[in-house]
């Protein structure tokens, strides 16, 4: 069987957990998350269970939905709230030292979506916080951006103030990674003494993988425990999958080349 067919997962979840998974449930996962594995499959079902007493709908009332290739980012609010950044289907974030992101799911007009990351706008407007900070990609002004930047081992300092530093080619390419690969939701809080508890709320409901503090999954989890490691390293995770990685060996071995042919034309002139 194809090692990511609905028969092998529901095969392999009741093989290591002992759990029966419908096939209809199976193919609703896979449409969310199309590199779905057992252990995710397993993970999905049980914080499904862990949530059955408090329906998604009523967690999530109030937050608007947008798509940044039909909307665009005119739609978010200029005003203060809680924001929750979700993948689309075929968006991937890379794993760490072979360990994958767990992602709880949220039903959105009957599709699922993978929960990425929850933040808020309290000192600036969500406009302002989404569109500013984090689609411009700046590590430092958003963790979104820093967790991402080194979840791809992209070439960052840290500064004395353990903030990272990254030129701002890079930024386009963390904020052009957003806009591709997810979509946003939204709530506008007008008492801002709310959206500390309404942030927290949403981090301990979902979980996210790249949401480090107040995160329940911070001491338990490899993933987030290795995204916070490598946030502190500079570079980030030098994944060798990843073209950013390739292509600085390739050119390390340019220069080397160089380097060893000018001795030699020197040697022998």
């Amino acid at each position: 069987m194809i090692s990511n067919s609905p028969e092998y997962l529901i095969q392999e979840v009741m093989n290591r957990y002992g759990v029966e998974v419908p096939m209809e449930t199976v193919i609703t996962y896979l449409d969310s998350d199309p590199y779905l594995t057992p252990e995710t499959l397993y993970d999905y079902i049980s914080r499904d269970e862990e949530n059955t007493h408090t329906p998604i709908s009523v967690i999530l009332k109030g937050y608007k939905f947008v798509d940044f290739e039909t909307d665009g980012t005119d739609e978010i609010a200029m005003s203060p709230g809680v924001y929750i950044w979700i993948l689309k289907d075929n968006a991937e974030l890379p794993s760490i030292e072979g360990f994958s992101p767990q992602f709880s799911l949220v039903e959105i007009d009957g599709h699922k979506y993978r929960v990425l990351y929850v933040g808020q706008a309290k000192k600036e407007s969500l406009y302002d916080r989404v569109v500013k900070n984090h689609l411009k990609g700046n590590p430092r002004q958003s963790t979104l951006c820093w967790s991402i930047a080194a979840i791809m081992g992209m070439p960052y300092t840290i500064t004395d103030k353990r903030k990272p530093k990254l030129d701002k080619v890079y930024w386009q390419q963390i904020g052009g990674w957003l806009l591709e690969n997810c979509h946003i939701l939204y709530k506008v809080i007008k008492n801002i003494n709310s959206i500390d508890d309404e942030e927290v709320k949403q981090i301990l409901t979902f979980t996210p993988p790249i949401n480090l503090d107040h995160n329940p999954l911070k001491e338990s989890d490899p993933f987030i425990q290795l995204v916070s490691k490598y946030r502190h390293i500079p570079g980030g995770f030098k994944n060798p999958k990843s073209l950013q990685y390739t292509f600085s060996k390739f050119l390390s071995y340019i220069l080397i080349a160089v380097g060893l042919l000018t001795i030699l034309y020197f040697a022998l002139k």
